[in-house]
């Protein structure tokens, strides 16, 4: 137990010595948060975290439906609000998938493999869906001829090759021969899980591309909020630079270095936006964690009066 309380100190540490930097070099400044009345950007911005919240868990619950058709969306919408919470206290809020996945498992009757295989999928396509938006950004940016930077070119094409890798990895998965090769080592643990969700997409592709449109519309709108947060700091910002950006800030943020990613998001946002000519970065993505965290503060109480009760089986 010390030595897991010694682990946490040390992120809270890590949390706390990169927002002292950030404030210190002058890249993070809190004066906005006090000196800004609350108004309809603060709210709008509220509206777009939420909105990304809702159609996040419309996603998943896409997936949930697959083997429970009965599965109701306030029960994912309650896991999920579950998640966020966790995901403030834990380290690069990893505790999202896990609270999610415990979810998914304890109350999957006989399919519990494929009820832990829809939380990452769920991610597979959050992720390949804000690259889609950072490339279609890219493009806009490049043939526009808005930009010039090298940056430009090292974020624009990290974004393209990353979108083309899960796209490419999609279609390899899905040859006959790569399922069956995996599907003989399957009585080994890991190539049994990745069986489990080869299939789980293989079977049901339908529901995957649908997920990927709703994603996008979920990611617009906590782009959106990014763009409230500028409007609250009087900064003018792209919305190209934002759709490029922001994608690697998330990506940041959920490494697991600090409880929450804290620090970690503000401190990729400051050096992205940056790169980008945008000189605010680090105190955008304070005023958009305030939202963020509002959100998942909320899970809290989701978690004390749901969080032990078990759904029935279909």
């Amino acid at each position: 137990m010390s030595r897991k309380w010694l682990l946490y100190s040390i992120k809270f540490a890590v949390a706390g010595a990169l927002i002292y930097w950030l404030e210190s070099t002058n890249k993070l400044d809190f004066s906005p948060l006090l000196n800004h009345p609350i108004g309809l950007a603060h709210f709008l911005g509220l509206v777009g975290i939420f909105g990304h919240f809702l159609l996040s868990s419309l996603r998943w619950h896409g997936f949930l439906r697959i083997k429970n058709p009965e599965h109701r969306f306030m029960t994912t919408l309650l896991w999920n609000w579950i998640g966020e919470f966790f995901a403030l206290v834990t380290p690069g809020g990893s505790g999202s998938e896990i609270a999610r996945g415990y979810y998914a498992f304890r109350n999957a009757a006989n399919a519990q493999m494929v009820a832990l295989a829809t939380v990452l999928v769920d991610r597979i396509v959050g992720l390949f869906a804000m690259m889609m938006l950072g490339t279609m950004s890219f493009m806009l940016l490049y043939f526009g001829g808005e930009y010039s930077l090298k940056a430009l070119w090292l974020i624009g094409l990290t974004t393209v090759a990353i979108l083309f890798g899960v796209l490419f990895t999609l279609i390899i998965v899905d040859l006959r021969l790569v399922r069956s090769v995996i599907s003989h080592y399957s009585y080994n643990r890991f190539f049994g899980a990745v069986e489990t969700i080869i299939g789980f997409y293989s079977e049901n592709k339908m529901v995957f591309w649908r997920g990927v449109v709703i994603s996008l519309f979920a990611h617009l709108s906590l782009m959106a909020s990014f763009i409230c947060a500028g409007i609250v700091l009087n900064v003018d910002l792209d919305w190209k630079i934002i759709l490029l950006a922001v994608p690697f800030i998330f990506i940041a943020n959920v490494l697991p270095i600090s409880p929450g990613g804290i620090g970690v998001g503000e401190t990729a946002a400051a050096f992205l936006f940056a790169t980008l000519g945008v000189t605010e970065g680090a105190t955008i993505m304070l005023v958009v964690r305030v939202w963020l965290v509002l959100i998942q503060l909320s899970g809290s109480m989701v978690y004390l009066t749901y969080g032990h009760k078990k759904s029935k089986p279909a």
